[in-house]
């Protein structure tokens, strides 16, 4: 095609395409990724429920309770059969079939890709049984393929859509007005055309060739130098106006991103404190099933008559101990709830207030949430227990939280084991100094006086936008009224210095 608007439509099909097949395959990686670590917690959380749930009913032989407890976990479509065998004639499985749950047979041949083996063991005892999970990753695979099939669905209407609007655009927007120009320019022309033998052909697209040469002959033909000054001015004129809105846009922009990673570092919260308060929750609700099914258990014998005396010692052992693992799992929730509560206080508005600094430090480092790249640090807190702050703590939650996940995701290499240390001393009576060092692999020379530019990221296409320590640098400077430092040598770490006053300004 030599006409413009089939070079601009293949130009711009092409380059919509490649961006969106990009973007797909990104989003389909990050999809699967989610998909495999929402299956490795799941599979985790059915581990843990199965261990703590099946040492009393294997210990009692009670068949009807543990096929009660098989029969919950295999609701989990990932879940195909789960079998355990022990000692004497403990052989008891429960397997899906369609859509009904029945009893194992020999014969039976659970399908699975993935195979989970526990060792049950009752009151830290001798091993009772064998329990063994049949799961299956059918059902990832298969939402992997719906959303291959749906991403290109999508992009190839969005081609179709893109290519009738840029016909649309083109035509209306671009041809028709050349039209008319070559028209008008055509009439002014009519009385001072020279023969068309004469006048030199021009190279270009076919929409405007006819618009080239009749401008050629009318610059040729008329002195248009004070027009060409007004149209300058008019062009410089419209150019500033532009230059002024893309200031207000880019002010409006950088506003927006920083309400954006507020509500971002609010949902991660959620998200930690919701991951967090799971466990304590999971085991006070298993505690209390056992706990239930054991007083049941005694009661029948006590009705019955044929209850022993060291049925009821034990049963008094495992009440305490059920008791005490209660009472420890709702405080460590209630601790948590508390905890985000008030945090979430903070991140909502800034509210300024006064709060002690070492114990809201210590609030940032239990609420920050485990990553990867976290797994093998260790985070160290070091502070004076008596400064109180009069500030925003929403504010400095979040330069402090994304200093130690910066020093978390950039600080090491995947699987390095490294320490980050968060201190805080009080300088004055007005002003205290927090640091965030890490034992890292240091910073670039070349890189240390852009870390605090806005987008500017070493892992770019990896979900880092480049955003955090320039926000950070912002709240450090307002509302907190303090400066945010940055030293660094590479192989020896980083460190971060905040030095803020106790009492924000005004």
């Amino acid at each position: 095609m030599r006409t413009l608007t089939g070079k601009l439509t293949i130009w711009l099909l092409t380059g919509a395409t490649l961006l969106l097949l990009g973007l797909g395959s990104l989003f389909e990686y990050n999809s699967r990724q989610q998909d495999q670590s929402e299956y490795m917690a799941l599979r985790k959380s059915l581990a843990h429920r199965l261990e703590l749930a099946l040492p009393h009913g294997i210990w009692q032989l009670d068949e009807p309770y543990l096929r009660q407890l098989l029969d919950a976990e295999l609701t989990w479509s990932a879940v195909g059969a789960i079998h355990i065998q022990g000692d004497g004639e403990l052989n008891l499985g429960r397997i899906r079939d369609g859509q009904a749950v029945r009893d194992m047979t020999p014969a039976d041949r659970p399908q699975g890709d993935d195979r989970l083996t526990l060792a049950i063991r009752y009151q830290n005892r001798a091993e009772l049984a064998k329990a063994t999970v049949y799961l299956s990753r059918a059902s990832l695979q298969a939402k992997a393929r719906q959303r291959q099939l749906d991403m290109l669905l999508q992009i190839a209407l969005l081609d179709v859509l893109l290519w009738l609007l840029l016909r649309y655009a083109v035509q209306r927007q671009l041809l028709a007005p050349l039209r008319e120009l070559g028209q008008r320019l055509g009439a002014a022309l009519a009385p001072h055309l020279p023969d068309s033998d004469a006048r030199q052909a021009h190279a270009g697209s076919a929409e405007f060739a006819p618009l080239l040469d009749k401008v050629q002959r009318l610059t040729e033909q008329r002195c248009l130098d004070l027009a060409a000054v007004h149209r300058a001015e008019a062009i410089a004129q419209e150019e500033k106006q532009r230059a002024e809105q893309a200031y207000q846009q880019l002010t409006l922009a950088q506003q927006t991103l920083e309400e954006t990673e507020n509500l971002a570092t609010l949902g991660r919260l959620g998200a930690n404190v919701a991951l967090e308060i799971n466990t304590p929750i999971g085991v006070t609700l298993s505690t209390a099933s056992n706990l239930v099914n054991t007083t049941h258990y005694l009661s029948e014998s006590f009705n019955a008559g044929t209850i022993k005396k060291s049925e009821f010692l034990d049963y008094l052992a495992h009440t305490e101990e059920s008791c005490q693992l209660l009472l420890s799992s709702a405080e460590r929730a209630a601790d948590l709830v508390h905890s985000f509560r008030q945090i979430a206080l903070d991140q909502a508005g800034e509210t300024r207030r006064q709060f002690q600094l070492t114990a809201y430090l210590e609030e940032i480092v239990r609420n920050l949430k485990p990553t990867p790249e976290s797994a093998n640090l260790d985070i160290e807190l070091h502070g004076e227990p008596d400064v109180l702050m009069d500030s925003y703590p929403g504010a400095l939650f979040q330069v402090v939280n994304q200093l130690l996940e910066n020093a978390a995701i950039h600080g090491f290499d995947p699987g390095q084991r490294g320490r980050i240390r968060l201190d805080s001393e009080q300088m004055d009576e007005r002003h205290v100094r927090i640091r965030v060092s890490d034992t890292g692999r240091g910073i670039a020379p070349e890189h240390l006086h852009k870390v605090f530019e806005p987008f500017f990221t070493t892992r770019g296409g990896q979900e880092h936008r480049g955003l955090g320590l320039y926000l950070a640098s912002n709240k450090a400077r307002q509302p907190l009224g303090g400066v945010l430092t940055l030293e660094s040598q590479p192989g020896e770490g980083t460190t971060f210095t905040l030095d803020i006053p106790c009492h924000a300004p005004l």
